[in-house]
């Protein structure tokens, strides 16, 4: 048996004592897991389905998925793959299964352990949200929204890329400021465009001097 079990071994040793059906291979990444195949296990107790990397040995020996050998002699194949479409990339990248002939739109529901997406979320570093245009406040803005991770940090002293800047402003530059980016239209109007502001805007423009 190879010594790459080491992941399914550990993935079942976090339920005792639970049943698990496999139910089929989803997909190959050859460029990140060259040594596995990432496949689809049912719990039959919690009727959640979990992805996990097993060693090819493992697929043949010891679930008889794929080509089965006995001896080194080729005996048969099982057809559980036969259920899904496996493809492989021309360009080795990520190979996807398609699971509509697999699994019935109910199953699909629970593939997902979200769980699992959460934790992995919220301990990556930033990502970028693509906003919807919906929102005329976010139409009007320029720039990305950031969604940092529990575990992301700034570093402080930068990149080779990004170089990092400290500015101290005065609070009695306030005004100063806000008038001069008001001549480049940059304003409580145009960076919150609702009428309330818009009129809040004017009304504050245009007041009469004591």
């Amino acid at each position: 048996m190879s010594q790459n079990n080491s992941a399914i071994l550990d993935f079942f040793s976090k339920f005792p004592n639970q049943p698990f059906e496999f139910v089929t291979v989803t997909d190959i990444n050859i460029k990140e897991h060259p040594n596995y195949y990432k496949a689809i296990f049912k719990n039959i107790k919690t009727n959640k389905f979990h992805a996990q990397l097993i060693a090819p040995e493992m697929m043949r020996y010891k679930y008889k998925v794929g080509h089965i050998y006995t001896d080194g002699e080729h005996v048969g194949q099982n057809k559980t793959l036969l259920k899904g479409e496996l493809t492989v990339n021309e360009n080795i990248d990520v190979n996807l299964v398609r699971l509509s002939t697999v699994l019935s739109e109910e199953e699909a529901k629970n593939i997902i352990d979200y769980e699992d997406v959460t934790k992995y979320l919220l301990r990556q570093y930033a990502h970028v949200v693509k906003s919807k245009k919906s929102n005329e406040r976010i139409t009007s803005q320029s720039g990305a929204f950031l969604l940092f991770g529990i575990d992301a940090a700034l570093n402080e002293q930068g990149t080779e890329n990004i170089q990092i800047y400290r500015i101290t402003i005065k609070k009695e530059s306030k005004q100063k400021i806000l008038a001069e980016l008001d001549l480049l239209n940059i304003n409580e109007s145009s960076v919150f465009p609702y009428i309330e502001n818009s009129a809040k805007y004017v009304a504050q423009k245009y007041k009469f001097k004591k």
